[in-house]
Protein backbone atom coordinates (compact mmCIF):
# COMPACT_ATOMS: atom_id res chain seq x y z
CA UNK A 1 0.00 0.00 0.00
CA UNK A 2 1.50 2.86 -1.17
CA UNK A 3 1.42 6.08 1.87
CA UNK A 4 0.49 9.50 0.85
CA UNK A 5 3.09 12.78 1.32
CA UNK A 6 1.50 15.87 3.05
CA UNK A 7 2.49 19.39 3.19
CA UNK A 8 4.88 20.96 5.88
CA UNK A 9 2.70 23.94 7.26
CA UNK A 10 5.72 26.17 7.01
CA UNK A 11 6.85 25.60 3.37
CA UNK A 12 4.10 23.72 2.09
CA UNK A 13 6.61 21.57 0.03
CA UNK A 14 5.13 17.78 0.09
CA UNK A 15 6.69 15.55 2.55
CA UNK A 16 7.19 12.02 2.11
CA UNK A 17 6.43 10.13 5.79
CA UNK A 18 9.74 9.56 6.01
CA UNK A 19 11.04 13.25 5.80
CA UNK A 20 8.25 14.50 8.21
CA UNK A 21 8.35 15.30 11.62
CA UNK A 22 5.04 15.57 13.67
CA UNK A 23 5.08 18.03 16.14
CA UNK A 24 1.96 18.99 18.68
CA UNK A 25 0.01 17.57 15.45
CA UNK A 26 1.08 19.49 12.76
CA UNK A 27 3.42 18.28 9.96
CA UNK A 28 6.74 19.88 9.41
CA UNK A 29 10.00 18.99 6.84
CA UNK A 30 13.45 18.19 8.24
CA UNK A 31 14.29 21.14 5.90
CA UNK A 32 12.01 23.83 7.90
CA UNK A 33 13.27 22.25 11.37
CA UNK A 34 16.86 22.02 10.94
CA UNK A 35 16.56 25.73 9.55
CA UNK A 36 17.88 24.15 5.80
CA UNK A 37 21.24 22.23 7.31
CA UNK A 38 22.13 19.55 5.47
CA UNK A 39 22.36 16.19 7.24
CA UNK A 40 25.42 14.21 7.88
CA UNK A 41 26.28 10.57 7.71
CA UNK A 42 26.34 8.52 10.01
CA UNK A 43 26.37 4.55 10.10
CA UNK A 44 25.51 2.25 12.71
CA UNK A 45 28.35 -0.03 14.01
CA UNK A 46 25.76 -2.70 15.16
CA UNK A 47 21.53 -3.21 16.49
CA UNK A 48 20.22 -3.79 19.22
CA UNK A 49 18.14 -7.40 19.97
CA UNK A 50 16.04 -7.02 23.11
CA UNK A 51 15.56 -10.78 23.52
CA UNK A 52 13.59 -10.12 26.93
CA UNK A 53 15.37 -13.15 29.28
CA UNK A 54 16.74 -11.76 32.69
CA UNK A 55 16.71 -7.77 31.36
CA UNK A 56 19.09 -8.40 29.37
CA UNK A 57 19.66 -6.82 26.04
CA UNK A 58 22.45 -7.66 23.27
CA UNK A 59 24.38 -5.06 20.73
CA UNK A 60 25.06 -7.03 17.87
CA UNK A 61 28.09 -5.40 16.50
CA UNK A 62 29.45 -5.42 12.60
CA UNK A 63 32.34 -7.78 12.64
CA UNK A 64 34.63 -5.35 11.62
CA UNK A 65 33.78 -3.34 15.33
CA UNK A 66 35.97 -6.55 16.90
CA UNK A 67 39.08 -4.79 16.25
CA UNK A 68 37.69 -1.89 18.90
CA UNK A 69 37.02 -3.99 21.62
CA UNK A 70 40.33 -4.44 23.15
CA UNK A 71 40.30 -4.54 26.87
CA UNK A 72 36.20 -3.71 26.74
CA UNK A 73 35.97 -6.55 28.71
CA UNK A 74 37.48 -5.43 31.97
CA UNK A 75 35.03 -2.32 32.05
CA UNK A 76 31.52 -2.51 34.28
CA UNK A 77 29.59 0.74 32.93
CA UNK A 78 29.06 1.56 29.53
CA UNK A 79 27.40 4.77 27.46
CA UNK A 80 25.54 3.21 24.47
CA UNK A 81 24.36 5.99 21.39
CA UNK A 82 21.67 4.66 19.39
CA UNK A 83 19.47 6.12 16.69
CA UNK A 84 15.67 6.55 18.07
CA UNK A 85 14.21 4.71 14.79
CA UNK A 86 10.64 3.65 15.87
CA UNK A 87 10.24 8.10 16.47
CA UNK A 88 6.42 9.24 17.38
CA UNK A 89 4.77 12.43 17.80
CA UNK A 90 6.90 14.92 19.65
CA UNK A 91 5.27 17.29 21.41
CA UNK A 92 6.99 20.47 22.87
CA UNK A 93 6.08 20.08 26.61
CA UNK A 94 4.92 17.32 28.88
CA UNK A 95 5.58 16.53 32.54
CA UNK A 96 8.49 15.18 33.21
CA UNK A 97 7.84 11.00 34.99
CA UNK A 98 10.30 11.41 37.91
CA UNK A 99 8.97 14.83 39.19
CA UNK A 100 5.85 15.84 37.15
CA UNK A 101 7.62 19.43 36.61
CA UNK A 102 6.11 20.74 33.24
CA UNK A 103 9.25 20.75 30.68
CA UNK A 104 10.19 21.42 27.12
CA UNK A 105 12.02 18.38 24.83
CA UNK A 106 15.66 19.86 25.79
CA UNK A 107 14.76 19.78 29.74
CA UNK A 108 14.26 16.34 29.42
CA UNK A 109 15.06 12.32 28.57
CA UNK A 110 12.49 11.57 26.21
CA UNK A 111 12.97 9.68 23.47
CA UNK A 112 10.56 11.70 21.46
CA UNK A 113 13.31 14.66 20.17
CA UNK A 114 13.80 16.36 16.72
CA UNK A 115 17.18 14.67 15.89
CA UNK A 116 16.86 10.74 17.18
CA UNK A 117 19.81 10.09 19.30
CA UNK A 118 19.44 8.71 22.39
CA UNK A 119 22.17 7.89 24.89
CA UNK A 120 21.89 5.19 27.48
CA UNK A 121 24.14 4.38 30.64
CA UNK A 122 24.79 0.40 30.63
CA UNK A 123 25.85 -2.55 33.05
CA UNK A 124 27.98 -4.63 30.42
CA UNK A 125 27.25 -8.22 31.46
CA UNK A 126 29.50 -10.03 29.06
CA UNK A 127 31.08 -10.26 26.04
CA UNK A 128 30.73 -13.14 23.08
CA UNK A 129 32.67 -12.15 19.99
CA UNK A 130 31.03 -9.03 18.55
CA UNK A 131 28.14 -9.33 20.96
CA UNK A 132 27.40 -7.39 23.59
CA UNK A 133 25.41 -8.41 26.78
CA UNK A 134 23.84 -5.33 28.50
CA UNK A 135 21.62 -4.87 31.37
CA UNK A 136 19.66 -1.13 31.17
CA UNK A 137 19.41 -0.20 28.14
CA UNK A 138 16.04 1.33 27.35
CA UNK A 139 16.28 0.90 22.89
CA UNK A 140 13.58 -0.64 21.16
CA UNK A 141 14.30 -3.97 19.71
CA UNK A 142 16.45 -3.11 16.31
CA UNK A 143 17.61 -0.07 17.11
CA UNK A 144 21.00 0.84 15.50
CA UNK A 145 23.96 1.35 17.66
CA UNK A 146 25.85 4.16 16.50
CA UNK A 147 28.68 4.68 19.24
CA UNK A 148 29.99 2.86 22.46
CA UNK A 149 31.77 4.40 24.84
CA UNK A 150 33.16 4.35 28.85
CA UNK A 151 30.19 5.03 30.79
CA UNK A 152 29.85 7.87 33.33
CA UNK A 153 30.37 5.80 36.38
CA UNK A 154 33.41 4.44 35.38
CA UNK A 155 34.61 8.10 34.89
CA UNK A 156 33.60 8.66 38.53
CA UNK A 157 35.40 6.08 39.92
CA UNK A 158 38.48 7.13 38.58
CA UNK A 159 38.05 3.90 36.49
CA UNK A 160 38.97 0.61 37.44
CA UNK A 161 36.20 -1.77 35.70
CA UNK A 162 35.93 -4.98 37.02
CA UNK A 163 39.19 -6.65 35.85
CA UNK A 164 37.88 -9.52 35.18
CA UNK A 165 37.96 -11.36 31.87
CA UNK A 166 34.73 -11.67 29.60
CA UNK A 167 35.73 -12.16 26.01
Amino acid sequence: MEQKSVACILCNKQISPGGLLKIDGDVYCRRCIHDGVEPIAVYPIGVVRKDGKDGESRIILQPFMKKFLWKLDEEAHLTIVYFLHELHEIPTHFMRRFDQKSVGVFASRTPSRPTPIAVTEVELVRIEGTTLAVRGLDAFDKSPVLDIKLGYKEIASGGGGRRRGLC
